[in-house]
């Protein structure tokens, strides 16, 4: 791979046209009609790929397979040069042409950015670095040689150098396959249009042994607390002495693993992002333990690792104070009505159904019939590992003077039910807490079988 350089007006148009002719050619399957939906002529794509060639060439981020010139790539992103303002007025100035006017121009912005918005915008927003493969195209003469693996190796080795994963965009159903099995991995569709798809794909980078700390350190930044993994450390040192060191390492590459695996959830705007990434952490740390404990040796720290907010909560909150408890309910309606929204970005995350606040006797419910924990737990054989985060609710709820009472869990059923109230609600002494077959909390109403 070189880096094109040097190169007069007349050769930038050659490759502008090469370029172009790649993607006018494109034959689309029959769900997508993709870029050729918004720029329909030869001649419109060639002044649209004549904007974006020449300002990636002058901010020295255009790269060709060769002097021969049989494929090229566009960079940007970690370890690249920015597209210049000047360079980036152009480009916008050519792009509206192309598309035949401001009105069409925001058109195709809007839907390009719409259902989620890019993967580009929603790993700015998770605070994460990447390097982003804004175009690859190979010439049609030599196609099917190779070459797109070429480019593809080429920019992985520049991601793993840096530690951080490539990233993607497509607008075709077979052109996103093709990235797959070129070790992409798809991470959403966004449905734009009818007739216009955009495929999200990501690539992590490979950790060597020397890397794992600096990989997982940049991964988690932000997901959940700090303090979660110092108290893991710590727990780890106690009960195994040196060996805990060892122990995790482990941990850390279980966690870059499972965490390549898991679907997009919003990373730290999650609303949930300490319950779902800091869960990733517990089905990473149980498989790395040498010799398996039984879940309940485990429950206590985790729950005190999850809830110790809950616990200088109670201090000056409490659940058998009305006040208190419409507040909190309160703190529910907002959380589902945020969960609502996000689930269109991130389908694979929660989703929250609230129910009205029962205010004669200060009670409050909702539920959730999608939890990725549980998903991931039963995806990846750790259901045997969930009740440790799903018990915890139940501990929470008490250190604010409250009782949970939940006949289920998305692990133990089709539903995760939130029944919340003091505990002196004279509803919760007719409940008592058990252990399911399964390990999981639920409760029965006294007497019941």
């Amino acid at each position: 791979m070189i880096k094109l350089e040097h190169l007069d007006d007349s050769q930038l148009r050659i490759i502008s046209l090469q370029i172009a002719d790649s993607f006018f050619t494109y034959r689309y399957n029959e769900a997508d009609d993709g870029l050729l939906g918004f720029i329909p002529t030869r001649e419109a794509m060639n002044t649209y790929i004549s904007a974006i060639v020449n300002a990636a060439y002058r901010s020295g981020v255009l790269y060709a397979v060769s002097e021969n010139h049989e494929g090229f790539m566009m960079l940007s992103g970690e370890g690249q040069n920015s597209i210049s303002f000047a360079e980036g007025m152009k480009m916008i100035a050519a792009e509206k042409k192309a598309l035949g006017g401001m009105k069409q121009m925001k058109r195709f912005i809007e839907a390009c950015f719409s259902d989620g918005g890019s993967i580009e915008t929603r790993m700015k927003k998770a605070g994460r670095r990447f390097l982003r493969i804004e175009m690859l195209a190979v010439r049609p003469e030599y196609q099917k040689q190779g070459y797109m693996r070429q480019m593809m190796e080429y920019a992985y080795d520049l991601a793993d150098a840096l530690h951080v994963p490539v990233i993607l965009d497509t607008d075709d159903k077979d052109k996103c396959e093709r990235y797959i099995h070129l070790g992409m991995k798809l991470d959403r569709v966004r449905n734009c249009t009818q007739r216009l798809h955009m495929y999200d794909l990501i690539r992590e980078p490979h950790v060597t042994e020397d890397d794992i700390d600096e990989v997982f350190r940049e991964t988690v930044r932000e997901l959940y607390p700090d303090s979660y993994n110092e108290k893991i450390r710590t727990w780890l040192k106690d009960r195994y002495g040196m060996q805990g060191f060892e122990i995790w390492k482990q941990v850390q590459k279980n966690y870059l693993e499972n965490f390549r695996k898991s679907p997009y959830l919003g990373g730290k705007d999650n609303g949930h992002a300490s319950a779902v990434y800091g869960g990733l952490l517990i089905f990473s740390m149980y498989p790395a333990l040498p010799d398996q404990p039984d879940i309940s040796e485990l429950q206590g720290f985790v729950q005190e690792l999850f809830m110790n907010p809950f616990t200088r909560l109670g201090k000056v909150f409490n659940l058998n104070r009305s006040a208190d408890m419409a507040l909190i309910n309160q703190v529910f309606l907002s959380a589902g009505k945020r969960d609502r929204k996000q689930i269109s970005q991130y389908p694979e995350g929660f989703v929250n159904v609230s129910e009205p606040y029962d205010r004669k006797n200060h009670i409050s419910r909702y539920r959730f019939t999608q939890c990725p924990n549980a998903k991931f737990a039963k995806q990846n054989d750790l259901l045997h590992v969930l009740p440790l985060l799903c018990n915890s609710d139940f501990f929470g709820i008490s250190e604010i003077h409250g009782t949970l009472i939940r006949e289920s869990t998305c692990g133990n059923g089709s539903v995760c039910d939130y029944c919340v109230m003091g505990n002196q609600n004279p509803l919760a002494s007719k409940y008592e807490t058990i252990r399911d077959e399964n390990g999981f909390l639920v409760s029965r109403k006294k007497g019941e079988q």
